[in-house]
């Protein structure tokens, strides 16, 4: 076949098809422009959010000092009036009068640098400055003669006072309720804006999505009409239109191989195939960079990525003997070539989006889906091998601590940090995954080796336990490991799930350790699934019982409740504590069941007991799966019913925690169940962080002082006096009732009658005993505290 002249291989139309196949800058700019919106949209609900937390901090702050400053003038002014009332009697020397009139100042400076900051109250402040003034010059003169008008003047400017810092607490609530309103807008306005976000979020990437895909659909459709017009320039321009109309038909082919995703190894196939007919003799071979050169090869063109001069490879060939090249080889090398170099970087673009579906797109490590994948090869090698892997399930601690104090780009940071310790701190053939959240797993092939599993082990542990820098803190890290070893007969959920297990008994023995899994972590799976099946039934076959633990006056030390308490009577265990179940109960849905039968037990004992004590009341704990039935409050109500009980005899205990929930939800239910007559206690208070403004609309009638900021050591005073103290303050100021949990000692008792406490209970009143022994308690003449420690 005879040929014209070599011709110039962008006549083909291959530079120009490639040109095409790349994003145009309009392109790039819509793709910038969709992805900048994302960011802005990201940005203003962040800062939204971080306002709203810099402003909740910031009211926090002047209401824990307003409030303390507050209280302390109004009781330093009354014992001022009170003092100045016995020097007039004569009952306190002047000199004696001197250190009130040091406190009350004091506290007047205080509250008057409150009041650059609350206009309002400067005025009350001065008159209350004002009249201290004109007491002192009275007192400076000595003592009035008693009806006389200095006395009554003086018995004016004490009163006055008292109602000015009267005034100034009126003020001062004002403006906490206008701050406190002030928030709740804030934060209304956040969560809008949080929803809103979310929802542009979501459809910008979703249009961004749409876009990429047009665009390059819309790029390869262009490149195949810009081939096509080339080939018709080249088939003008050659002398053989037949030969020119197969090597357009050629192109056509490849580039359809490539939009339609075939292999790298395919598209290659078939040019070599297709041109073999023009090159007789002559064998072409497409050597991507990743593999070795050809040595027999007689030469080769480099291949480059499109649009760029990236070198993605080379088209090898070899030359056979008595073999003519024909005129047009060169151009027949560059057409080849770049076909080729197309299907090279149009697979790396696949291998890419594969990569992206089995890698974390933060650490680069493989995902839960590729790392199962590895795990079920590698047990299928060791049943043929007859070989041991092990699994290693990495929990990093506190890394909740970090997001919720640094926020989520530190988070990230640990994470890239963790990845890299993991990833150099194992062998290459080793396997290191990000499984989910702050969870990594390493597969172990080859594991025969136990000695070197805790070399492993102890290697990252280390490592991992090392400080991470973030915003310039030193913060101490940690995890904890645990390890599973499988062999032929193993699955993969058997080895996740013993790998998880010894995770959390290595939390549970201490943070920052590993354990492997053995045969007496898995009696103890083993026995708590027996547990869970005992406690299914326990219910139906009546074993649990109520026990009830003393609730005392602490002026009088007369019994004045009971708290009830559950404990299961399990066959071949004894009595068990709630500790030993209450979670599992919660954890499998039965929690509603045992809470219904404590109530009906509470409310028909506390029946009898009130023939013999007509006050006395019982309370049960009622926990936030149960408040949030709709049907609870109908349920309380039959069983006060049923078995004819005062409502006013029954304390439902909430744990404070469960207001946080959703107050607005969590209220309504409170007020059905005061609507029944029944009295509300916000248990463990302290410990749940609620918001005063809820606990000031909430329907409750006491709280109680959660045990650990009572309990201390042996012979000591309440473990935290100041919090203490602030909480009974703050439940009477509210008109509640205040019980301090966790009384162990004679000395907590009376720091606590110092402090005002209405209610005790603890050891030192007795432990939770069965009702025939609580019975005997509340008939008894007297009550003795001694208790059972």
């Amino acid at each position: 076949m005879s040929e014209p002249a070599a011709a110039d291989p962008s006549s083909f139309g291959v530079d120009e098809a490639i040109e095409r196949l790349r994003l145009s800058r309009m392109q790039y700019g819509l793709l910038a422009v969709l992805l900048g919106l994302v960011a802005l949209i990201a940005a203003i609900s962040f800062q939204s959010s971080r306002d709203v937390g810099e402003q909740t901090a910031s009211l926090s702050n002047y209401l824990q000092t307003v409030s303390g400053d507050r209280v302390s003038l109004e009781r330093q002014v009354v014992v001022f009036a009170l003092e100045v009332e016995r020097w007039r009697d004569g009952q306190l020397a002047p000199e004696d009068l001197e250190l009130s009139f040091g406190l009350v100042e004091r506290q007047r400076r205080v509250a008057m640098d409150e009041s650059e900051t609350n206009p309002r109250l400067a005025a009350q402040l001065a008159n209350l400055s004002a009249d201290i003034d004109e007491v002192r010059g009275i007192v400076d003169a000595g003592p009035p003669m008693p009806g006389g008008e200095v006395d009554e003047r003086l018995t004016a400017l004490l009163d006055e006072m008292v109602l000015t810092v009267g005034r100034i607490f009126d003020e001062t609530e004002a403006t906490n309720f206008d701050l406190l309103h002030d928030l709740e807008d804030g934060l209304s306005s956040a969560r809008r804006t949080e929803q809103l976000v979310v929802g542009l979020v979501v459809v910008l990437f979703g249009l961004l999505l749409w876009s990429m895909r047009r665009m390059l659909t819309g790029n390869y459709a262009e490149a195949s009409e810009a081939l096509a017009h080339e080939q018709q320039r080249y088939l003008e321009a050659r002398a053989d239109q037949a030969r020119a109309e197969e090597l357009s038909q050629i192109q056509t082919e490849v580039l359809e191989l490539v939009a339609t995703d075939r292999s790298q190894d395919e598209v290659f196939e078939r040019i070599v195939e297709r041109t073999a007919q023009y090159l007789d003799g002559i064998e072409l071979r497409f050597r991507p960079s990743a593999l070795p050169a050809d040595d027999g090869r007689a030469g080769a063109i480099s291949m480059h990525a499109r649009g760029t001069k990236a070198e993605v490879g080379e088209l090898e060939w070899t030359v056979g003997p008595d073999t003519d090249v024909p005129a047009d080889f060169d151009a027949i090398l560059a057409f080849a070539g770049s076909l080729g170099a197309l299907a090279i970087d149009r697979q790396r673009a696949a291998d890419e989006l594969a990569h992206q579906a089995t890698h974390d797109p933060l650490t680069g490590l493989p995902n839960r889906a590729y790392f199962t994948d590895k795990v079920r090869w590698a047990l299928h090698r060791a049943r043929f091998e007859g070989t041991r892997i092990a699994v290693l399930f990495i929990d990093l601690d506190r890394f909740k601590v970090v997001n919720d104090s640094f926020g989520h780009d530190a988070g990230d940071q640990v994470l890239l940090h963790a990845a890299e310790v993991l990833t150099s701190g194992v062998r290459a053939g080793d396997t290191v995954a990000r499984f989910a959240g702050d969870e990594f797993v390493v597969l172990i092939e080859d594991a025969a080796d136990l000695a070197r599993l805790h070399e492993t082990a102890e290697r990252l542990h280390a490592a991992l336990a090392s400080p991470v820098e973030l915003d310039g803190v030193s913060v101490p890290m940690g995890a904890s490991i645990g390890i599973a070893e499988g062999d032929a007969t193993s699955t993969i959920d058997e080895l996740l799930r013993h790998a998880d297990l010894a995770m959390y008994r290595a939390k549970e023995d201490g943070r920052g350790g590993y354990e492997l899994f053995d045969e007496e972590m898995r009696a103890w799976s083993e026995d708590r699934q027996a547990t869970e099946n005992a406690l299914r039934q326990a219910l139906e076959r009546g074993e649990f019982e109520a026990h009830y633990q003393p609730l005392v006056d602490t002026t009088t030390l007369d019994i004045i409740g009971f708290e009830a308490l559950a404990r299961w009577n399990r066959p071949g265990h004894g009595l068990v504590g709630p500790a030993a179940f209450v979670d599992l109960a919660e954890e499998l849905g039965l929690i509603g069941a045992l809470g219904r039968f404590m109530l009906s037990e509470a409310a028909r004992q506390v029946v009898e007991w009130r023939r013999v004590a007509p006050d006395v009341t019982v309370s049960v704990n009622v926990s936030g799966r149960e408040l949030a039935n709709e049907d609870f409050s109908s349920f309380v109500e039959q069983a006060l019913v049923v078995h004819g009980t005062e409502p006013s005899s029954i304390v439902l205990e909430i744990t404070e925690s469960v207001l946080l929930e959703d107050a607005t939800e969590i209220g309504r239910r409170l007020t059905q169940l005061r609507e029944l007559g029944v009295h509300l206690a916000i248990d463990d208070f302290g410990t749940g962080y609620s918001s005063l403004r809820y606990l000031r609309e909430l329907p409750v009638d006491a709280l109680k002082i959660d045990r650990v900021f009572v309990s201390g050591t042996e012979g000591a005073e309440v473990a935290d006096p100041a919090i203490v103290a602030s909480v009974i303050d703050l439940g009477h100021a509210l008109g509640l009732r205040v019980t301090a949990e966790g009384v162990e000692s004679p000395v907590q008792l009376d720091a606590l009658r110092t402090l005002g406490a209405d209610v005790c209970q603890g050891y030192l009143f007795g432990r939770p005993v069965d009702v025939a022994t609580a019975s005997s308690l509340l008939r008894a003449d007297s009550f003795d505290p001694i208790g059972e420690r």
